[in-house]
């Protein structure tokens, strides 16, 4: 036999705990029906069926009522909340990997910075491969202050201004003076 498309009543007599064979036929299934509703109910089956209802429509929600237009609203404005932290989330994720990306090959040439200055002091570096970043910059922060005293920037060719001798201007007539000395011997 093909089988059935529930009805209300089917489904009541589901709710009230009636064994219902879907192959049945629908004269059948009322039978049934009718055979349940005239058989006397025991006092406990009443007071479990009791607060069981027969499904029906499902109860129009009043969209005037203030309450749930603001409940409404409220749960639009969760999800965009949500969904703009999604968002975000995805971009920060994103701006993570390209800082970790960065991060260890950074961290070694501040390491080897460290160690090239530390090495043309005369001194040992305080850092190890191994050091965390806060350690590195603070030890690079350290040696290079140093390097910057020992070596200034420019190197040997650095003067400073106060170093500069003044150029003296020699008189012309006292110059070729002196060259004709030089010259008659």
């Amino acid at each position: 036999m093909a089988k059935k498309a529930l009805t209300e009543a089917d489904i009541a007599a589901l709710a009230s705990g009636a064994a219902l064979d879907v192959t049945t036929t629908l004269e059948g299934a009322t039978h049934g029906l009718q055979e349940e509703a005239a058989a006397p109910v025991a006092p406990e089956v009443q007071a479990e069926a009791a607060p069981v209802k027969a499904p029906e429509a499902a109860p129009q929600v009043a969209t005037s009522d203030t309450t749930v237009q603001f409940l409404q609203s409220q749960i639009i404005a969760k999800d965009e909340a949500l969904l703009a932290s999604g968002i975000k989330l995805a971009k920060l994720e994103a701006q993570l990997e390209d800082v970790k990306a960065s991060h260890e090959p950074l961290l070694a040439i501040a390491v080897k910075s460290v160690k090239n200055m530390a090495l043309a002091l005369n001194g040992a570096s305080l850092v190890a491969d191994g050091s965390t970043a806060a350690q590195v910059l603070a030890e690079h922060e350290r040696v290079s202050d140093l390097f910057k005293t020992k070596f200034p920037i420019g190197g040997v060719a650095a003067v400073t201004a106060e170093e500069t001798p003044a150029k003296t201007q020699i008189d012309p007539r006292h110059r070729a003076r002196v060259n004709a000395v030089r010259f008659q011997k």
